[in-house]
Order: structure tokens, then C-alpha cells, then sequence
């Protein structure tokens, strides 16, 4: 993440954890407010977090909340009310802020998290700065955009070679964007509706299949990601083609 503040200071609370438990995707918060948690806070439809268990003298001298950049500023105080010394923000504000629905309520100030908010004060956090998953290349952009270039690659070029399957436009960067031109098409469901495209659905198969042709990756390997729950539901997941080989 983009950095982790520690703060030390009195009056602040009952420690409650607010793991990663908390995420949730868009539309599941349009429908519920506020946090979930995992471990010391349970999620609340009203938007609260109710406490599960306190330490010794029903108070907690450290409190830790994780994801702090993407909470709003009231779910990060709620932790913060009774008798914390030390507080640790986890979280990275070079990411999306806290969702909030309501345009006058985020442009008074709620889209600001606690976190954002004590940077602004001069507290500043600890970067983070190697990441252990994404291929050097791919890192390469986020890291000059948004991290001023001090993002680090612990992952070597050796160790992320491209698929020999795919023609891939810069064989030295494993990246290819695919245009397909086609309708969407919108599938009615629970939420309103969601789209899909049967062409691009097409084309996410074909990319499959050469990749399972090949032995270079496994389908446990391989992830489809998409935003739509329709288009989600039309292709299978790749374990589903391993008869197509």
C-alpha cells in the first residue's frame, strides 16, 4: 500500500479491528452503508459496527484498522472512543477513497477518510514501497503515476515470462489490448440490470484456448476479470475449457 500512519495520542478508544472483511463491491454498497468487519467488529445494516469483545479493563490501548484509506472518517472513530494510546491506519490513499453515495455529504467532507485527513495535517505515513505480485513492467506505470517512482519489483523478469501462446504486439512487455467491436446487450436482473457482450465473451474464450493449448500456464493460473455480472456469467471459468485443448 501507499503508506501505513502510526499515531500515538490520548483519549482515543475501544480497539476494534476492521480487517479485510470490509470489502465489498459497489453495489452491495448502494444497498448496505457503513463497515463489516473480521475478527473484532461485526458489520451493521444501519451503517455501525457493533463491538465484539474489549481487552483488559473493557478498554483497548492499541488500535489497528486495516483498509483506513477506503473508510469513511465516523466508521474510523468509532473504534477510537475509549481509551486508545496508539493508533495504527493501515491503508493506501493512492487508491479509491470511501465510497459515498450521497454528492452533498461527500462534497462536505465525508469522502475524506481519517487517513487522508491526517495527512493533510502533516502526519506522514510510512510507504510501503516493494510490491510482490505484479510483473516490473506492469508495476512500472502505478509506481511513476502515483508512488513519484519509489514502488519497488521484489518479482524478477525471469520469474513472470510472457506465454509463447499469444502474439503479444511488444514481445518484451507481456501487455496486449484486444479491440472488439460489438453490441452490448442488457440482461435485467436483481439490481436493475447488466450488460454483456457476446462478442467480447467470444474473443476471452479464444485467448483461452490458446493458452491452455500451450503448457506454459495452468487454468488455476488464469484470471477473467470483468465489472458486469452478466458478462461474468457468460464465459465459464477457465478449468471449463481444459477440454478444448
Amino acid at each position: 500500500g501507499c503508506g501505513a500512519s502510526g499515531i500515538e495520542g490520548r483519549g482515543v478508544a475501544d480497539g476494534i479491528r476492521l480487517g479485510r472483511g470490509n470489502r465489498r463491491s459497489r453495489g452491495e454498497r448502494r444497498g448496505r452503508g457503513g463497515a463489516g468487519g473480521d475478527g473484532g467488529a461485526r458489520g451493521r445494516q444501519d451503517g455501525g459496527v457493533q463491538p465484539v469483545s474489549r481487552g483488559a479493563g473493557g478498554t483497548f490501548r492499541t488500535v489497528l484498522i486495516d483498509e483506513a484509506a477506503q473508510a469513511t472518517e465516523p466508521t474510523a472513530l468509532v473504534p477510537l472512543l475509549v481509551g486508545c494510546a496508539q493508533l495504527f491506519l493501515v491503508g493506501d490513499p493512492c487508491q479509491l477513497p470511501p465510497t459515498v453515495i450521497d454528492v452533498d455529504a461527500a462534497r462536505n467532507g465525508l469522502s475524506t477518510s481519517l487517513f487522508a485527513r491526517l495527512q493533510t495535517l502533516g502526519i506522514q505515513p510510512l510507504l510501503l514501497d516493494t510490491q510482490y505480485r505484479m510483473h516490473p513492467d506492469i508495476a512500472a506505470f502505478p509506481s511513476e503515476q502515483w508512488y513519484a517512482g519509489r514502488l519497488k519489483s521484489s518479482v524478477q523478469l525471469s520469474e513472470r515470462p510472457a506465454p509463447s501462446a499469444i502474439r503479444w504486439p511488444q514481445p518484451q512487455t507481456p501487455i496486449a489490448f484486444l479491440s472488439v467491436p460489438g453490441p452490448e446487450e442488457l440482461a435485467r436482473d436483481g439490481d436493475g440490470g447488466s450488460y454483456s457482450n457476446p462478442r467480447e465473451a467470444a474473443a476471452v474464450a479464444r485467448v483461452l484456448r490458446a493458452l491452455l493449448a500451450s503448457s506454459d500456464v495452468q487454468p488455476a493460473q488464469i484470471g477473467v476479470i470483468t465489472p458486469y455480472n452478466a458478462q461474468a456469467a457468460r464465459p465459464p471459468s477457465p478449468s471449463a475449457y481444459r477440454d478444448l485443448r
